[in-house]
């Protein structure tokens, strides 16, 4: 099997299910032998509520073509700060986080 990483911009494409078609066809594989991986990468700057991820996720689950059909579906994410240097050193600071 393989895997195959999907992220927001494949997942909005209207030729989604197209190019998924296209790339078992090459490389002659079925559904059920492909691991896939959402990677929403960064949710820092788009989302600031878990509730507004999880309907997201939602939402492309049920626009995902073969949703039923891959061998694994994992979700990748993050929404770690891109800098830290306003936290003191030595002390416990807690950082929200969304995913």
């Amino acid at each position: 099997g393989i895997c195959l990483r999907l992220d927001k911009t494949d997942l909005i494409n209207a030729r989604i299910k197209e190019n998924i078609e296209d790339f078992l066809e090459l490389l002659e594989i079925t559904i059920s032998e492909i691991d896939l991986i959402l990677d929403f990468q960064d949710l820092s700057q788009n989302i600031e509520q878990p509730y507004d991820l999880a309907e997201i996720i939602k939402h492309m689950i049920n626009n995902l073509p073969f949703a039923n059909s891959w061998r694994s579906m994992v979700f990748a994410a993050t929404s770690f700060p891109l800098d830290l240097s306003n936290l003191k050193s030595d002390n416990v600071t807690e950082i929200p986080r969304l995913e």
